[in-house]
């Protein structure tokens, strides 16, 4: 063989020698797989009965992910030792690890972790069930998880239905320890769920985040507690009323203040404070006292404040240079969401560098919603204002800050929460007025207008709710925060000066007064304050008082 005939051989079969080394690969082009796996045949069968089986396989209608198969994996009643799971290609196999419970259902789930090989992912869990006796549990609890701030669906979090053995104030179970009998799910990509073959009789059930997935709840998780301490699970027949799904509302409780993390000396006057979740500014002035930590000698304080930008932050500003380590203490001064408040006592060293920080001036409020509005249109409940890079007093913020309208300059009084955001309060504002902002080298102009009482309308009606009951109601436009009101004691409500336009109505039981949504507790059990958003949007138009139909309006005993 000569040289050129030896060469071209080895070529090819180093070519044929890669081929069938090569890793298998979806080939490329074409639409993108967007389909999520189905079972195609289960043995045992769905519904089976009289079951001794050591196993069950699962057959899908693709290849599926090796490494989701465990995971997303539950079996009610459990076992003591964990089921191995095997996934080859279109088929995943559980193995029992012990002989299965006479007289018993099996409910096999499999969630939403469950991808196929190319990582599309279940939409909702998948249900499979068998029994080892003669008949099959055929109980359902249905229903919805939900965000109480949007009424929207919400998915991810685990649905746990716990069996109590009567309705007459048995002790609940605690969802932070194991139980030998829980039947779970998850809340599919809309926040819809469903227990199937359930044993008829009452559950507590809720809903939880399971981060760390260790089946249990933990502090600082997601959850939803229900609105009675039991549900029943029946069968779904048509020889009784249909089975009314279960509304659950996903919330925090959330008991551990923030945590200081570090004090950042920025300047010989700014001090960065940082902490390890969002907070916010719950008094700027009087809880604040800033000493020199060897002598006691109180240290002015110029402004205490935070940027929106950073809501872990907050910046501390003192009169004059520090040029000793100084003590910061403040009490009650800085909570996070939940109202939890931090108690700060900490020794700082000033860095030497001056302070340089200039003011700057960042923007008008509410912010333009587009680059050609020549005009802002506010809210009826909004006021105008302007955003600084750090806090003005009262003197600056006068001398780069007007206000005038159509017969010249207006008086104004000004509010801050963070001291950086300023909210002007006008005093017989007319329809039209501008601000203007003096700059260091340019003047900045925003027009604002007021909306007349011609373009504005109002929603009327009457809660049904139970005697005296507090009832909060919240109507939520298409864009920006809900206009909110309390009922009279009647029921009767009014929420006028309201935009044209689609609200969606949110009803509150506020059964402890404080003017907010609780989501109760999972332990000891508390029930949520009953919640409801109405079906359908209600249309607002100028100059008219649309009337809510009272059938809408039910809360409480009357409709929860």
């Amino acid at each position: 063989m000569s040289r050129r005939s030896l060469l071209g051989f080895l070529f090819a079969a180093l070519a044929l020698l890669c081929i069938g080394c090569a890793t298998p690969v979806r080939p490329s082009g074409g639409p993108v797989d967007s389909t999520p796996p189905v079972v195609v045949e289960a043995s045992p069968a769905e519904g089976a009965t009289n079951v001794s089986a050591d196993r069950l396989v699962l057959t899908f209608s693709e290849r599926l992910d090796p490494a989701s198969g465990s995971r997303a994996l539950t079996i009610t009643p459990e076992f003591a030792t964990p089921p191995e799971v095997r996934v080859s290609g279109r088929r995943l196999t559980v193995l029992f690890p012990d002989t299965l419970a006479a007289e018993a259902t099996y409910v096999v789930t499999l969630g939403t972790e469950l991808r196929d090989e190319h990582g599309v992912a279940l939409p909702r869990p998948i249900t499979v069930a068998f029994a080892t006796g003669a008949t099959l549990d055929r109980g359902r609890i249905s229903g919805r998880l939900r965000d109480p701030a949007t009424g929207a669906g919400t998915a991810g979090l685990v649905v746990a239905a716990y069996p109590l053995s009567d309705t007459l104030g048995t002790a609940l179970p605690d969802p932070r320890g194991a139980h030998p009998l829980v039947y779970r799910t998850e809340a599919a990509t809309d926040g819809t769920f469903r227990l199937d073959y359930l044993r008829e009789g009452p559950y507590f059930v809720v809903a939880f985040e399971d981060r760390n997935r260790n089946r249990q709840v933990d502090e600082g998780e997601l959850f939803a507690a229900p609105p009675a301490p039991f549900v029943l699970a029946r069968a779904d027949t048509t020889r009784i009323a249909p089975l009314r799904p279960l509304d659950l509302f996903a919330t925090a409780l959330d008991t551990i203040p923030p945590q200081l993390r570090r004090v950042r000396a920025l300047s010989n006057r700014r001090l960065a404070l940082v902490f390890d979740e969002p907070v916010r500014l719950v008094d700027r002035t009087t809880a604040w006292t800033l000493a020199d930590s060897a002598t006691g000698q109180p240290r002015p304080l110029h402004a205490v404040y935070q940027t929106p930008d950073v809501p872990t932050q907050m910046l501390v500003l003192a009169e004059a240079p520090l040029t000793a380590p100084v003590r910061l203490t403040s009490q009650g001064a800085v909570a996070d969401s939940s109202g939890n408040e931090v108690t700060l006592d900490r020794v700082v060293t000033p860095s030497t560098p001056a302070d340089t920080v200039t003011t700057r001036f960042v923007d008008f409020l509410p912010p333009r919603r587009s680059p050609a509005d020549s005009v802002l249109l506010l809210r009826p409940d909004a006021r105008p204002g302007v955003r600084f890079s750090q806090p003005l007093d009262s003197t600056a913020f006068r001398t780069r800050v007007t206000v005038t309208g159509p017969s010249g300059a207006l008086a104004y009084t000004t509010t801050t929460d963070d001291g950086v955001r300023y909210d002007l309060h006008l005093v017989d504002a007319p329809r039209i007025f501008r601000i203007e902002v003096a700059g260091a080298d340019t003047t900045f102009v925003r027009r604002f207008a007021m909306p007349g009482p011609d373009a504005l309308g109002a929603l009327l009606g009457r809660v049904n709710a139970p005697d005296g009951a507090a009832v909060l109601l919240a109507a939520y436009p298409e864009q920006g925060l809900p206009f909110t009101t309390r009922a009279q004691a009647d029921g009767a409500f009014a929420l006028t000066n309201l935009p044209p336009g689609s609200y969606r109505l949110r009803l509150v039981l506020d059964a402890n007064g404080n003017g907010r949504w609780d989501g109760g507790r999972l332990t000891p059990y508390e029930p949520p304050e009953p919640l409801r958003w109405l079906a359908e949007p209600v249309r607002v138009r100028a100059r008219w008082e649309t009337e809510v139909e009272s059938n809408e309006l039910l809360i409480g005993s009357s409709g929860d």
